[in-house]
């Protein structure tokens, strides 16, 4: 619809139970002035009947005030699907959504008020809650206001966090469809090296990130390695060619974060071999590298004390 301010983007691939959830907690939201906002629902390529739990709830369940569209995407992976989606989206803003995480239901309205106070912002973002399957929970968090550091160390765009207007994402380049892991991390480098303008938006968190086997978030980071350093490398490169060179030893940093990871999961080959290739570089004292991978080893995943250690806590 040609007035509406806000797409939202969800990319489907399987995952029929935990897609219900999903939806149902778009159902559950509080009412938006209808055009306001708009759903593209891509599917990529579902075999287990998610698409049709997905029509059934455009015809039973979607909320009135929701314009709702379902396209195809056949080149595999979320990247190519978000893609897809974004070139449907015609309006000014648009969200990125995964199929199995949880909108409180002020999530949409929230958006809707940051995106009209936004004054000259391209990209406003917020914390989120997780939730494991074990039932461990607790909130990601920005952390002080240096936004390099927030972005590389705290991943503060990732998927669930943040809108951004529509010709922002498309200058950078959209999503990179070579990535299969961090690629929304990789994404994030690129938009704020792009110039975009970002805004914190304060307040309780109306997301939820569900961490499970099935998702990128709950992978374990020995099983993903390839994923993860691929798009280390592409970010560095990146960093390196804007002549970014704190962000190119923040990504340094990040890598001996991830080292370390590897050693906590037993896999000590992979974080020697990951931290002989971060001395290579040369940007980073090798010390500093050690002591990071080594306090993540025995701290394990999203330990402040590592991030603290990266040097965040100066900035």
């Amino acid at each position: 619809m040609a007035n509406t301010l806000l797409t939202v983007i969800i990319p489907v691939l399987n995952r029929k139970n935990k897609l219900w959830r999903t939806l149902m907690s778009i159902s559950s939201q509080d009412h938006i002035e209808p055009g306001r906002i708009s759903l593209i629902i891509v599917d990529n390529g579902s075999t287990d009947g998610a698409i049709d739990i997905t029509e059934a709830w455009i015809k039973k369940d979607a909320p009135q005030w929701l314009d709702v569209t379902m396209v195809k995407e056949s080149r595999p992976g979320t990247c190519a699907a978000r893609n897809r989606g974004l070139a449907e989206a015609q309006s000014d803003w648009v969200m990125f959504f995964d199929s199995d995480d949880l909108m409180k239901p002020n999530h949409l309205h929230s958006v809707i008020e940051s995106i009209e106070n936004a004054n000259d912002a391209d990209v406003i973002y917020w914390d989120v809650a997780y939730e494991t399957e074990d039932g461990k929970c607790g909130v990601h968090r920005k952390a002080g206001r240096n936004i390099w550091f927030n972005a590389v160390m705290r991943g503060i765009l990732s998927t669930q966090r943040y809108c951004c207007r529509r010709k922002t994402i498309q200058w950078a380049g959209g999503w990179n469809e070579e990535l299969w892991g961090w690629n929304d991390w990789e994404l994030s480098l690129r938009l704020i090296g792009s110039g975009a303008r970002l805004q914190y938006h304060t307040g309780k968190p109306t997301v939820t990130v569900m961490v499970h086997r099935e998702s990128i978030t709950g992978e374990s980071f020995t099983s993903g390695a390839g994923k993860w350093e691929a798009s280390m490398a592409i970010a560095r490169e990146y960093a390196q060619r804007a002549g970014l060179d704190y962000v190119v030893q923040l990504i340094d940093m990040k890598g001996a974060v991830l080292a370390g990871d590897y050693a906590r999961e037993g896999s000590t080959e992979l974080s020697h071999r990951l931290l002989n290739k971060l001395y290579s570089h040369g940007d980073v004292s090798r010390w500093r590298l050690r002591f990071i991978a080594g306090w993540q080893r025995i701290a394990g995943r999203w330990s402040s004390v590592a991030l603290w250690l990266t040097g965040g806590w100066k900035l």
